[in-house]
């Protein structure tokens, strides 16, 4: 009966799914209920002692499985207690490091050199791996933005030459 039905518990049973980032029923006529389902979107892979799915707001939803079929950046440099014990703390990083990959999108970054990994660290910053090889790209601390920018310039010479990169140190002016 729909009348009845309870809805709380029918959106509590819906968003209890970790993919789903919130849900909400109500009655509506012709006698039905709707309900609208907000997805989580991944960001990124972080490892916690295991793959696990980041959504772009850096709420860690799902351990990741085989099945889930994404080709997603991976942020390593700290551990699973580090997030348990101080998730305050590493939430920002996290929401960084997701930054830092939509910039790396939005400058087209990611047609020449495909990002595969950001590591974190506290001493030396950030330092991505990209490409094919494996290109290690050390951006260290501060704003990413002039950083990418130079790494274009730096592709762009590099190309020109016919030449790659294994290593390119962009924290270092």
């Amino acid at each position: 009966p729909l009348l009845a039905a309870d809805l709380e518990a029918l959106e509590r049973a819906v968003a209890w799914h970790p993919w789903v980032k919130s849900a909400q029923a109500r009655r509506r006529l012709p006698p039905a209920v709707e309900v609208r389902v907000e997805e989580r979107e991944p960001g990124a892979l972080v490892d916690l002692g295991g793959l696990y799915l980041v959504d772009r707001e850096a709420q860690v939803f799902k351990r990741a499985a085989p099945g889930d079929g994404l080709d997603l950046p991976l942020v390593t440099g700290f551990t699973r207690d580090d997030y348990v014990q101080r998730r305050g703390d590493v939430e920002p990083l996290l929401r960084g490091a997701l930054s830092l990959a939509g910039a790396w999108a939005e400058a087209g970054l990611d047609r020449q050199l495909p990002l595969a990994e950001i590591h974190l660290d506290g001493t030396e910053g950030v330092t991505v791996y990209a490409g094919e090889q494996g290109t290690q790209i050390r951006l260290g601390g501060g704003e990413a933005a002039p950083k990418l920018q130079r790494l274009q310039t730096v592709l762009a010479a590099l190309r020109a030459e016919g030449k790659t990169a294994e290593v390119i140190h962009l924290d270092n002016r």
